[in-house]
């Protein structure tokens, strides 16, 4: 992997892990609300820096119980 950072290699294995084009919002909100705590990457994902309005709006759709 010569030449990528570690913070996009994470990036790349979570947006290929997660990201539906054909569900709404863009791969990093995707990410944000990804709910797979046994991933060895999901204390490291990207994710933006106010987690409550993440949670907030996960509830809203329905991902968070």
């Amino acid at each position: 992997m010569k030449g990528k950072s570690l913070r996009k290699a994470i990036n790349n294995k979570c947006k290929d892990c997660i990201y539906d084009p054909l569900a709404g919002g863009s791969w990093l909100k995707q990410v944000e609300l990804c709910t797979s705590t046994n991933c060895p990457l999901y204390d490291v994902r990207p994710i933006r820096r106010n987690p409550e309005k993440s949670t907030e709006k996960a509830h809203e759709i329905g991902k968070v119980a």
